[in-house]
């Protein structure tokens, strides 16, 4: 090997050192936002239930914007801090059925809160499906999500879930 290809991996390397030591401030100051933006959270949500006990609804749209915007940065520090910290993924056989079913438990009080009703379509034979179980849930919880601030307050989310058989050809 000569010099000019060993000076160019030892300057990729410098460069990858640095590039991870980047990362792993940008996900120390991530969690440092997290922590107060928590705090805040706590503290509006204190003084709409205050209000409500008090019969104010003078402020509930400003209440219920600033917590959809303060959920909204959590959301984007952790999808962040997951970019940050990737883990190796685990490929395994799963049943989207169950998948879907522990996801929609998980956004039953997101749904209660903004009145939304959801609805499950399954099929009952679905085949298992090769995947990463915490990274498909992910993609239905950000599906979900996305259905919920479409839709605003109030609706109803229908999630269908079939196997359709494709013909070789």
């Amino acid at each position: 090997m000569n010099i000019t290809k060993i000076k160019e991996i030892e300057l990729q390397l410098a460069k990858s050192e640095k590039l991870s030591a980047i990362g792993e401030m940008a996900a120390g100051m991530a969690h440092e936002i997290r922590n107060p933006l928590t705090t805040v959270r706590g503290f509006v949500q204190m003084l709409d239930h205050k209000h409500r006990q008090m019969g104010i609804s003078d402020f509930d749209d400003q209440v219920n914007l600033m917590l959809s915007e303060i959920d909204r940065v959590n959301q984007i520090i952790k999808d962040f801090l997951n970019l940050a910290k990737p883990k190796g993924t685990q490929i395994q056989a799963l049943d989207i059925n169950s998948l879907l079913n522990e996801v929609v438990i998980l956004m039953e009080n997101e749904a209660l809160r903004q009145d939304i009703e959801i609805n499950k379509v399954l099929a009952h034979s679905l085949p298992p499906v090769a995947g990463d179980k915490d990274q498909l849930s992910q993609v239905f919880i950000n599906m979900i999500n996305n259905a919920f601030q479409s839709m605003g307050e109030k609706g109803i989310l229908t999630i269908h879930a079939w196997h359709r058989r494709t013909n070789p050809g």
